[in-house]
């Protein structure tokens, strides 16, 4: 059997403060496991898929990935731009699941 598979991400605004991000990278996490007994699927998502992650990650869900010890690469990182009149960008929170199954 061959399946199709969807990236699994969150996105947000810079404009969302740091706890709330936290909080959610957090939750999603600790109740991914109970999320894959309900749905198998999610067993798939794991922590070796953080480096699908193209764009940038949140300042709260990488102080939750630091904490968890989950590796980012400098490209995830996000860094407020030094222009302060840029525009809101959307860092992602979660992860991307893109692993077909057969």
């Amino acid at each position: 059997i061959i399946t199709t598979s969807l990236p699994v991400v969150a996105y947000s605004t810079t404009k969302m403060d740091e706890e709330p991000a936290y909080q959610l990278t957090k939750t999603y996490w600790e109740g991914k496991a109970t999320m894959g007994e309900a749905a198998p699927w999610w067993n798939g998502v794991d922590e070796g898929l953080m480096g699908n992650i193209e764009g940038k990650i949140h300042p709260g869900a990488i102080r939750y990935y630091k904490e968890a010890g989950m590796a980012l690469t400098d490209a995830q990182m996000y860094r407020p731009p030094q222009d302060s009149k840029a525009g809101p960008h959307r860092p992602a929170f979660f992860m991307r699941r893109e692993n077909a199954r057969r």
